[in-house]
């Protein structure tokens, strides 16, 4: 029941490129990023897991009409923690809490989050 299992997964490397059109100042475009990402969770008993994932990601320069602004350019690294507890048979509890550990352009928060979940897929251990 929504149970990770134990070790690490590897990095996931995605690419981005967005292009828009706006209106009396031409095409907007901004630059490939690139994020990574990583995980790692640890299962103490079936439906009681912890995990901590982070993740890196840097470019996104925007241009307008051509013009590029470096000042633009985004860099950012954020940490999460989450932890489940199984409560009955098909339901669980999640608890998270993210942070930005390195914001250079926008994108500066935390974040907790408390989780109800039910599945009735699948037989939980």
């Amino acid at each position: 029941m929504g149970t990770p299992k134990g070790g690490s997964s590897l990095p996931t490397l995605n690419f981005g490129h967005t292009i828009a059109v706006i209106p009396g100042r031409g095409l907007n475009r901004k630059s490939l990023w690139l994020p990574f990402e990583g995980h790692l969770s640890y299962d103490f008993k079936p439906g009681v897991w912890i995990s901590l994932d982070g993740n890196f990601w840097v470019g996104g320069r925007t241009s307008v009409a051509g013009v590029e602004n470096s000042l633009t350019r985004q860099q950012h690294s954020r940490l999460r923690g989450t932890g489940a507890i199984r409560i009955a048979k098909h339901q669980s509890l999640k608890f998270g809490y993210s942070d930005g550990t390195y914001v250079r352009y926008g994108g500066n928060y935390q974040n907790v989050s408390i989780g109800w979940q039910y599945s009735w897929l699948g037989n939980p251990n």
